[in-house]
């Protein structure tokens, strides 16, 4: 039998109760793994022993990132809530310092350490194939020393995916570290073109980036007899089916760049949440109102309040007038996979998770995106590189009439959206399989 492959994904924080945290995830295994060996993977986790979920290891962050865990909470005093942001910012830029002259404090356990209890991490990183830092929008200065640690150690590491608010144009000691990593790297890969224009505009050499689809692309979805065996087991589906209505799948996510720009009119979080779910309930109010169809919400991520999808959309359908036997929100722990599986079989995707609506671009179902002026990640993917910048509503630019308009209109364009984006997808596994190539060669 063959040697697995063998793939550590060793970014500070990869919550897999997120499905696009999974996705990425399972996208690199797909596309490195190209159905020829078994596929090994390891990620760190807010945890505190090691566990295991399928194919994956997880161990915890705090055996190679520096503990950034605050102290003093909003309930304390604002005196000494400033006193400890201050030590922070001061231990970061120590950090910085001592990461630029080769001194890589515990970022360089993941190669070196001799704590035994650490032994099935070093062990892993030892066999591992390939050593991968970057993914989603993770990356910072510690990415580019956990990628020395790496380098120093002789083993094949580069980034996949990056992208995110910490690569826009830097100065200093992070430029400085960034450019450093762009070089020593065997391949570094941007899944955002904002993120590819702050590097170069960083200094970092523009010969050695390079722009590809996000990783989740390459996830394979489930077999459709899973996907079947699942969907047979919802009443509205079925009924949907039988009636020859539209089945819309829909991600509701209380995220901060949803909230900030369009809600900013909220004095709190709790306030905003509130805002946001009173402005989808009556979007998808409208929507429902103007077309025969029926909403299947997805729990996209069942992290703690107020990131866990599957009680977001039960907050927003409790406030809609619409009948109950229009919509249904899907609970459960359901795989990245299956998740892409189920918008395959639906008509339409109405997003607010970035990887709901990449599942949806990648199995060919038209879609818009309900987000935010300044949300670059889904105005990157989906909009500038899907070719689909049309079906972007800012929540910020429409009110809840004008959102609910624009996603009927889409609806009625969705044979000729989805003609494009499989063509698109085509041209993006194209893309995909070169980056293979390079990360292999």
């Amino acid at each position: 039998m063959d040697e697995p492959l063998r793939i550590f994904v060793a970014d500070y924080w990869v919550p897999l109760a997120n499905k696009g945290e999974e996705a990425i995830i399972r996208g690199i295994e797909d596309l490195l793994g190209d159905n020829r060996k078994t596929v090994e993977l390891a990620v760190f986790d807010r945890q505190v022993t090691p566990t295991v979920r399928g194919n994956i290891k997880v161990f915890p962050v705090s055996w190679a990132y520096p503990d950034q865990t605050k102290r003093f909470g909003t309930e304390c005093n604002r005196l000494l809530r400033s006193f400890e942001a201050r030590c922070q910012r001061w231990r970061e830029r120590w950090r910085k310092i001592k990461q630029w002259f080769g001194l890589l404090g515990t970022l360089n356990n993941i190669a070196r350490s001799n704590d035994p209890e650490h032994r099935q991490m070093r062990e892993f990183f030892n066999e591992a194939d390939y050593i991968l830092v970057g993914h989603d929008g993770v990356f910072n200065y510690e990415t580019c020393g956990i990628l020395q640690a790496a380098k120093n150690a002789g083993k094949k590491a580069g980034v996949l995916g990056a992208g995110g608010p910490w690569l826009r144009p830097q100065k200093g000691l992070v430029a400085s570290l960034y450019r450093r990593a762009v070089n020593e790297a065997d391949f570094f890969v941007l899944r955002e073109r904002g993120s590819y224009e702050g590097l170069v505009e960083t200094g970092c050499d523009a010969s050695k980036l390079v722009l590809a689809p996000d990783p989740a692309f390459a996830m394979k979805p489930a077999t459709r007899k899973d996907v079947d065996a699942f969907l047979s087991k919802l009443p509205l589906y079925q009924r949907a089916r039988e009636q020859e209505k539209l089945v819309i799948a829909v991600t509701v996510a209380h995220k901060n760049c949803l909230l900030n720009t369009p809600f900013r009119q909220g004095q709190t979080m709790a306030e905003k949440i509130r805002l946001h779910s009173m402005y989808l309930s009556e979007v998808y109010d409208r929507v429902l109102a103007s077309i025969d169809a029926c909403l299947l919400f997805l729990p996209h991520s069942l992290e703690p309040w107020p990131r866990n999808d599957m009680e977001a959309a039960r907050e927003v359908v409790e406030i809609m007038l619409t009948s109950k036997e229009s919509y249904h929100v899907v609970e459960g722990d359901l795989s990245a996979r299956l998740l892409k599986g189920i918008i395959g079989e639906c008509d339409f995707l109405i997003g607010q998770r970035a990887h709901s609506l990449i599942g949806s671009a990648s199995v060919g179902t038209p879609y818009v995106a309900l987000t935010a002026s300044d949300d670059r990640r889904t105005h990157d993917i989906l909009g500038d590189m899907c070719g689909c910048e049309q079906q972007m509503i800012d929540m910020d630019r429409y009110g809840p009439d004008a959102a609910a308009a624009s996603i009927v209109g889409t609806i009625d364009r969705r044979v000729s959206i989805q003609e494009h984006l499989v063509q698109k997808m085509q041209q993006f596994h194209d893309e995909l399989r070169q980056v293979r190539a390079l990360i292999e060669g």
